[in-house]
């Protein structure tokens, strides 16, 4: 699990991470009706909407190169902005691991459209560079040698 904290409300962040225009611009183009039992599309994977309760809770099922798995979005409001929470679980494939990093990578796009400012701001090389190692230290030796990383 992701958790974050950003300089926005829960209605500001609700609106970023539910609004086809506005998940565009941060996450990516995302096409289909979004409410729940709805499949929509993004990016290759398959997305349905299992449960939305506004502003807080967020639950989809992504299925991405003949896996499927659980991804859970909530929202917390703190005193000063708001506490996002992104969980992709429900991981077969020990690659899978690699989600990490790009989530890592997404909720950094969504703090920048937050303040207003074009996601492509930061250097994503150096963001992946940093979050990467951490990631993959959660799969066992064998894991890591069966995707040709140092064991």
């Amino acid at each position: 699990m992701i958790r974050r904290t950003f300089d926005a409300s829960v209605g500001q962040v609700w609106a970023a991470v539910s609004s086809a225009e506005r998940l565009a611009a941060w996450l990516g183009p995302v096409t289909g009706r979004l409410e729940v039992g709805s499949v929509v599309d993004f990016a290759g994977a398959v997305i349905q909407i299992v449960e939305c309760r506004p502003p807080l809770r967020l639950e989809l099922r992504w299925t991405l190169m003949g896996e499927t798995n659980d991804l859970r979005l909530e929202l917390r409001a703190l005193t000063h902005g708001c506490e996002v929470s992104v969980e992709h679980g429900a991981l077969v494939n020990p690659a899978a691991v690699g989600y990490g990093p790009s989530w890592e990578e997404r909720l950094i796009h969504l703090a920048e459209h937050l303040d207003g400012r074009s996601v492509l701001e930061h250097d994503c090389a150096s963001a992946l560079t940093r979050v990467q190692p951490l990631w993959w230290a959660l799969l066992s030796p064998e894991d890591r040698v069966a995707m040709g990383l140092p064991g």
